[in-house]
């Protein structure tokens, strides 16, 4: 069944066009070449999910590639057009292997990273076309971060897709409780079929 980026109602993506996500920068990047030049400044924001939702029960979990694509889209930006201001607000920045030279290249490049306590996300107000007005608690500065930005770009959450829980009722394959197929333990049986015949490969299995 694969996975689907979060597209919630927080932040507020899906009412204001100035709210984006990773998936939609990247396709904007690609079909507006110039749209970095067109930038004066850009947020990014991690871990975005449906644990921001009001009253959500859902816990959060890390994605893993959110953080490298926002960091090297943060950096292509940054890097494209030094007189943005491009500032990264997450609660942890998880780039580990060889996106960690795309972390250190991206601070090189004048990327401001802020860092938010877990449950103490930005504050956004997004009206319309208007910049969203976003205020955000830097644990490191002990100061409150404030931006205007022309756009807020959302590091959305992998999750499963809706047709998920279809799929495996019709092949008997059981979710795990975040609703991706539960796999076998990862080392001891690695390549063993779910039921006869059935194995779960790439983002069925969720993010790993």
């Amino acid at each position: 069944t694969g996975a689907a980026e979060y597209r919630g109602p927080v932040y507020g993506l899906g009412s204001s066009p100035r709210v984006v996500t990773l998936l939609d920068l990247a396709r904007r990047l690609r079909e507006e070449p110039d749209l970095a030049s067109r930038l004066s400044q850009v947020a990014f924001v991690g871990c975005v999910g449906p644990w921001d939702e009001p009253a959500a029960a859902a816990s959060w979990r890390c994605s893993r590639g959110c953080c490298h694509t926002m960091v090297r889209q943060a950096r292509a930006i940054k890097e494209a057009n030094p007189a943005c201001l491009v500032a990264v607000l997450a609660r942890e920045v998880n780039t580990y292997g060889f996106a960690e030279e795309d972390y250190t290249a991206a601070r090189k490049a004048g990327v401001l990273f802020a860092r938010f306590a877990p449950g103490a996300g930005p504050a956004v107000t997004a009206r319309g076309d208007a910049a969203p007005a976003v205020s955000v608690d830097d644990t490191s500065l002990g100061e409150t971060l404030e931006l205007s930005p022309d756009l807020l770009v959302l590091a959305a959450a992998v999750v499963p897709r809706p047709d998920a829980v279809r799929a495996a009722g019709r092949h008997g394959v059981r979710l795990a409780d975040d609703g991706f197929v539960r796999s076998w333990e990862a080392k001891t049986r690695a390549a063993a079929p779910l039921e006869p015949g059935v194995f779960a490969c790439g983002l069925a299995a969720g993010p790993t």
